[in-house]
């Protein structure tokens, strides 16, 4: 029987000999014309020889030879186990370089172009990174990266691996902030009325801002409501620091403001609402000294009773911007003869003024008495006489502007005689209204 096995051995060489060309089958007649060796199975594998590579630059623990491409598998832990191939220098993981490695890969050439490696997709889908199978970052097909949650100020969604409550995060809609600290920092509001909101939770946290000359340009203390310029400790609602500051509004200056006179230093006013605002000086004269419109014309009064006549000689009116105490200060020419214009002789008393009348308030009352000889002989003193009177009234005044009428008013008694007082007219009637803050 021996013998017949060896016979048989033989015979299996010799035709192997012979066809050297032909494929190997295992558990197939028919082994594929492509294979030189065709193994069948449903239920079986092929075990290729179990190594234990200790050093993966040497071909050990491989003996007789080093041909490239030799395979096996790898049963060392600590250089990987796995299938390697001899690539005629070192061993190599079967697939190295066509797949990203849980612990790296070297020798990568960035980018999307053919030759050229990246991780993501081909095709016009998303890019999902997850943790514990949920989603937490996305990259969109158009590009966009996309964290799954919104986080918050103790937990970011964008932070740091030092400083994890330090980052970038979503405190709502339409709305993206930053934390140090966990503590809310800044807030870029873009809903329906955008903002850039320092503090947003409104925390005892000072809001500081640098200069090349002074660490606290600007400087909110949170705990005490308080704004400094120029100052680390404000004691003020406002507080500018600095022993040379100044405080510039270009709205008060000589070029933007017509009551800002250059040459001098200008009062600044305060109104009810605490705007500020100037008017050249504490004293604003409302209408010149030559005033054409004042009694240019003659007005004649005719009076022959016991009592008074009143006529208006003068209208016009003051806007106060605010409360002023407002004085009045007139000149005016008054002219006495009989209703016929003739010089009186009668000896009888007659009794001529001049009135000022805000908002139905009498000021500024001027008033004397003319008395003539009874006898046409004697010389008798002929107008014009003059009338020089003023008079103060406290007004109210608004932003809006307040406006206060301004009436002159003439009276005349006759003492039941011929009277004639003729106001105006010579040249020399003057009308002023001075507005003083």
């Amino acid at each position: 029987m021996k013998n017949l096995f060896t016979l048989l051995f033989i015979l299996l060489l010799l035709f192997a000999g012979r066809n050297s060309n032909a494929q190997v089958g295992i558990n197939t007649d028919s082994p594929a014309l492509d294979a030189a060796l065709d193994v069948e199975g449903t239920d079986k594998g092929i075990l290729i020889p179990r190594l234990n590579i200790i050093d993966l630059s040497t071909i050990a623990p491989v003996t007789g030879g080093s041909t490239e491409s030799l395979l096996v598998y790898n049963t060392n832990t600590t250089t990987g186990k796995g299938f390697y191939f001899w690539s005629g220098v070192e061993w190599v993981p079967v697939g190295k370089g066509l797949y990203w490695e849980k612990n790296g890969n070297s020798g990568t050439t960035p980018g999307t172009a053919a030759g050229q490696n990246f991780l993501g997709t081909t095709g016009a889908q998303d890019l999902v990174i997850a943790t514990n199978s949920t989603e937490a970052m996305r990259v969109t097909s158009s590009g966009q990266i996309q964290a799954a949650n919104s986080g918050t100020a103790a937990a970011p969604t964008f932070s740091f691996n030092s400083d994890s409550d330090t980052g970038i995060y979503s405190g709502a809609a339409n709305k993206l902030n930053m934390s140090a600290g966990g503590n809310a920092m800044l807030e870029l509001n873009g809903t329906s009325n955008p903002e850039i909101v320092l503090n947003p939770t409104g925390a005892n946290i000072d809001t500081r801002i640098a200069s090349q000359g002074s660490t606290h340009m600007v400087f909110v203390n949170a705990s005490t409501n308080r704004l400094g310029v120029a100052n680390s400790n404000p004691q003020a609602t406002l507080h500018v620091g600095g022993s040379s500051s100044t405080v510039r509004i270009d709205a008060l200056n000589s070029t933007n403001n017509s009551n800002n006179k250059g040459t001098v230093s200008t009062p600044v006013f305060v109104d009810s609402n605490g705007e500020l605002s100037i008017e050249g000086s504490n004293v604003i004269t409302q209408m010149v000294e030559d005033n054409t419109s004042f009694l240019n014309t003659a007005i004649v009064v005719d009076n022959s009773s016991s009592l008074k006549t009143v006529t208006e000689l003068y209208s016009t009116s003051v806007t106060l911007t605010r409360d002023a105490l407002v004085e009045v200060v007139y000149q005016a020419g008054v002219s006495i003869t009989d209703t016929s214009n003739d010089l009186i002789y009668d000896g009888r008393p007659r009794i001529y003024r001049v009135y000022v009348e805000i908002d139905g308030k009498k000021v500024a009352y001027k008033g004397d008495a003319y008395v003539s000889s009874t006898s046409s002989g004697t010389a008798v003193v002929n107008g014009p006489f003059y009338l020089n009177g003023n008079g103060y009234v406290q007004l109210t005044g608004a932003t809006t502007g307040t406006v206060h009428d301004i009436k002159v008013y003439a009276e005349v008694y006759g003492n039941t005689a011929s009277t004639r007082c003729t106001y105006g007219g010579n040249g020399d009637d003057l009308f002023q209204v001075i507005v003083r803050y």
